[in-house]
């Protein structure tokens, strides 16, 4: 975490911020970034698309801020992008690499702007694999790749073993291999439910793991008491296990 806080100091003390409407600001070092209304404008049509498709009502701000160069290195544990839970605004962090080519930044953009909207729709009760899956179908990341590659590395966990995939350091290579598979398989298995019901089916997944009302309580002492369990059951009419069945098959 103290890495996280140093790069974001650093380009805190050189950068400069602008408003991209609705909420949204923008964060940047003009000698590293020259072009940053060309940047500007594609993270707000990333944020704009993942906003419609997710129905966010924008009840957060957020900075978007892309970090310095020197961020971009082996003692980062999370330089390729990540989203941080801040008052009194959540906060994307991109790679300054990726704002090279928009198109890579539109990917990198979509994905951490999706957490935004999964963290506060969900009240933080999603597990990873449900987040990463979501942010990955925001970005546009193929299931099918996804599924090919779980395939040739013969590698499928259960839940509690993929969600502890995302918690390890990941600047460790020989830790590579199993978080990159853990994104693959999150990413097959919020495709297999979007099969079903679209975005939709997605929003109202997300808009059920908080729910306090008296059936939520019901349906988590009949069930397993796992909030994932019953809002996935009220959504799509199965738990977590047949889900990571159904998504292998």
């Amino acid at each position: 975490t103290y890495r996280l806080i140093e790069g974001e100091a650093r380009t805190r003390y050189a950068s400069t911020q602008i408003s991209l409407g609705d909420g949204l600001n923008l964060e940047w070092i003009p000698s590293e970034v020259p072009h940053h209304e060309a940047a500007g404008a594609v993270i707000r049509e990333a944020a704009t698309r993942v906003s419609n498709r997710l129905q966010w009502d924008k009840r957060e701000s957020v900075l978007a801020t892309i970090l310095a160069s020197e961020a971009d290195a082996d003692w980062h544990e999370a330089r390729y992008g990540y989203c941080m839970d801040k008052i009194p605004y959540d906060k994307i962090c991109l790679p300054r690499i990726a704002a090279e080519n928009q198109e890579s930044l539109f990917r990198v953009a979509a994905h951490e702007f999706a957490h935004v909207v999964v963290l506060n729709t969900a009240e933080k009760m999603a597990p990873h694999w449900l987040d990463e899956g979501i942010a990955c179908r925001m970005e546009g990341r193929s299931p099918d790749r996804s599924k090919a590659r779980l395939a040739e590395w013969a590698i499928w966990l259960p839940p509690h073993d993929l969600n502890a995939e995302f918690e390890v350091d990941r600047r460790s290579a020989a830790n590579s291999h199993g978080v990159g598979a853990a994104y693959d398989q999150s990413n097959v298995l919020v495709a297999y439910l979007h099969s079903l019901e679209g975005d939709e089916g997605l929003v109202k997944l997300l808009q059920a793991l908080p729910d306090r009302s008296h059936l939520g309580d019901v349906l988590r002492k009949l069930v397993t008491g796992d909030p994932v369990d019953v809002a996935l059951r009220r959504t799509y009419g199965f738990g977590q296990e047949e889900l990571f069945a159904k998504a292998r098959s």
